[in-house]
């Protein structure tokens, strides 16, 4: 398993030593928050910036959509990817999450409304040419999608789970009971403490390797620059050319 941190726009000032103490600690997955259902984190930029500086290479964002508002799930990835474009290439990221858990204003929100917002932000993260994934658990998706079980597979059959237990166990291949309606194998990370680095709290995660080296070998092909052109084809007429004045050097 591969470790990992995560923050939010509430450790906005979180400094490169905070963030090089967790790396050591825990592991070199970070992700940050980059909209809230309150709005956009314009700390997120910065954020990454600074996890950079700190030696991380294995940067992602999270999503938490706010169901009340009119506002198209693509609306959410843009301004976040743009957020994160102040100051780091989008395209570094591993993976964008969308955030599935219950605000206390949701429900003012038309329930048919949550599930196509998620369903958007992940077509939208697939349009930016990013690996869309979920973080939810069965408490939390019950919560925001009760009511339209007949739906969820829309949503599960296309993006795997990082699961949030908060249980204190670093563990995956046993989270099936809190992953549902993910079956057990589709869990591809956990959430699983709360740590405390430089004076910034930060949660705890591990990931599936398979999952972690897929990501990083889809960011180096999105970062590889372009292969160079082929040659320019010869100028027939230059070769003519030059056929004929090796010609005239031999019956000289």
């Amino acid at each position: 398993m591969i470790g990992g941190v995560d923050f939010s726009k509430y450790q906005a000032s979180v400094t490169v030593d905070a963030i090089r103490q967790a790396l050591a600690a825990q592991g070199p997955v970070v992700t940050v928050q980059a909209w809230r259902n309150d709005g956009i984190n314009e700390h997120v930029g910065g954020q990454l910036a600074r996890a950079k500086e700190a030696g991380c290479r294995d940067l992602s964002i999270y999503i938490l959509p706010n169901y009340e508002i009119d506002k198209h799930g693509s609306l959410f990835v843009r301004e976040a990817l743009g957020a994160v474009s102040a100051n780091v290439d989008p395209r570094e990221l591993l993976f964008v999450a969308v955030d599935v858990e219950p605000y206390p204003s949701m429900n003012r929100a038309s329930l048919p409304w949550r599930m196509l917002r998620v369903m958007e932000i992940l077509d939208a993260t697939a349009a930016a040419g990013l690996h869309g994934i979920v973080y939810s658990n069965k408490g939390g998706w019950g919560a925001v999608m009760n009511g339209s079980p007949q739906d969820w597979g829309l949503v599960v059959n296309r993006a795997r789970l990082w699961v949030a237990s908060l249980d204190h166990t670093p563990t995956i291949t046993d989270e099936a009971a809190i992953a549902s309606p993910w079956p057990g194998w589709a869990v591809v990370g956990e959430q699983y403490e709360v740590g405390a680095w430089g004076g910034f709290s930060m949660d705890q995660n591990v990931w599936l390797d398979e999952f972690i080296n897929e990501r990083r070998r889809e960011r180096d092909a999105r970062l590889a620059p372009p292969p160079p052109p082929p040659p320019a084809p010869a100028d027939p007429c230059s070769e003519a050319l030059a056929r004929l004045e090796r010609i005239r050097q031999i019956v000289r």
